[in-house]
C-alpha cells in the first residue's frame, strides 16, 4: 500500500550561466566518454574567444567527437578535483565548487522556421 504521508525529497540541481553556457552539477561522467587534455568547454564562433578551466579539472566528450573542433560536442562533461575558474575575455569569471558537471550550449527556436539553432557567443 502506497503510504501519502512521506514527501519526496526535494531535488536540488545546481546550476550555473556562464554566457552562453548552462553548467549543471551531476552525479557522474557517463562511462562511455574519453577524457580530452585541453581544459576548452567552448570557444566563440565570431570572436575565437574561449571558455577555460583554471584549475584542476578534467574534461571528457564522447569518442566519436575526438577529431572535430570542440564546439562541434554537443555534450561535454568536466570532473572539477577541487574549486576551479570558468574564464572567459568577455565575461567574469565563474568560481565552480568541486564536483561532476554537464555543459550545454544555449540554442534558440524559431517557431517561424521551426528551427533549432546554437546561440554564437
Amino acid at each position: 500500500m502506497f503510504n501519502h504521508s512521506k514527501k519526496p525529497k526535494p531535488y536540488n540541481r545546481v546550476m550555473y550561466r556562464h554566457g552562453d553556457l548552462l553548467i549543471t552539477q551531476i552525479n557522474a561522467i557517463p562511462e562511455d566518454t574519453v577524457q580530452i587534455h585541453e581544459k576548452i568547454i567552448a570557444e566563440g564562433e565570431i570572436s575565437g574567444h574561449k571558455h577555460k578551466l583554471v584549475g584542476s579539472a578534467q574534461v571528457h566528450i564522447r569518442p566519436s567527437f575526438l577529431n572535430d573542433p570542440i564546439n562541434d560536442n554537443s555534450e561535454i562533461w568536466f570532473n572539477a578535483f577541487d574549486e576551479i575558474k570558468i574564464i572567459h575575455e568577455e565575461h567574469k569569471t565563474l568560481e565552480i565548487p568541486k564536483g561532476v558537471y554537464k555543459v550545454t550550449k544555449e540554442q534558440q527556436f524559431d517557431p517561424f522556421e521551426h528551427l533549432i539553432q546554437e546561440v554564437i557567443d
